[in-house]
């Protein structure tokens, strides 16, 4: 899997309003692309708390490289992007 020290890390809402996080591999004026991207999700605790959880986009078990790094490749034109890293 890839190693993120000095990588750019960015979230933006995908178009179907999904909380995607990833590295991004590079980018054109029209495409962001994102290696190994994850969907953030806040679920209320019982105790009045917030748990973030973290499900990938594809699960490794379903690919022949269970290893390899994934780039996932977003048109700019259907997401909301952000300036948080």
């Amino acid at each position: 899997m890839s190693d993120t020290q000095n990588k750019k890390i960015t979230a933006f809402l995908d178009n179907v309003g999904r909380t995607i996080v990833g590295q991004v591999e590079s980018e054109t004026d029209t495409t962001l692309n994102i290696i190994n991207p994850v969907v953030l999700s806040t679920v209320p605790t019982p105790d009045n708390r917030m748990s973030i959880q973290l499900f990938p986009l594809i699960f490794r078990e379903f690919l022949g490289d269970k290893e390899a790094d994934v780039t996932f490749r977003f048109n700019k034109n259907s997401i909301t992007d952000t300036d948080i890293s």
